[in-house]
């Protein structure tokens, strides 16, 4: 199996389980969607970062693509490592990459098994 279609059967799989607990009410719906758009736009980072690349410009900074990855983004950013073949060579950047992958499924794991915090918690963020 190519490293193409593995990657686009994960992002794909994880994406859709979790609008799939979403759907039986296990998942609050703004954690796929949240998944789905940063996935988008690490997938976007990836691509400028490439053509970047290619023309000996500015660059995007590993330290936002781990970030973009780490805030729900890795499904896209593994699609695009693949798609695009970027930063999936620099054994650096992948261990990175995996662990964040790793503490992503953790914390996500963690809020099913003890529940997803109340929106409310986090009310004193927001200024009234």
């Amino acid at each position: 199996m190519s490293g193409k279609l593995l990657a686009f059967l994960l992002a794909g799989g994880v994406l859709g389980l979790m609008f799939g607990l979403w759907r039986m009410g296990h998942m609050p719906l703004w954690v796929p969607l949240g998944h789905l758009a940063m996935s988008l736009i690490a997938f976007t980072a990836y691509s400028i970062d490439k053509a970047r690349a290619r023309d000996n410009g500015w660059r995007i900074s590993e330290k936002t693509l781990h970030l973009l990855e780490f805030f729900g983004g890795w499904p896209g950013a593994l699609v695009a490592q693949q798609l695009l073949r970027h930063k999936n060579r620099k054994t650096e950047y992948q261990v990175a990459f995996w662990i964040i992958v790793l503490v992503s499924v953790a914390v996500l794991g963690l809020w099913l098994w003890r529940g997803f915090p109340d929106p409310d918690t986090f009310s004193f963020l927001i200024s009234r």
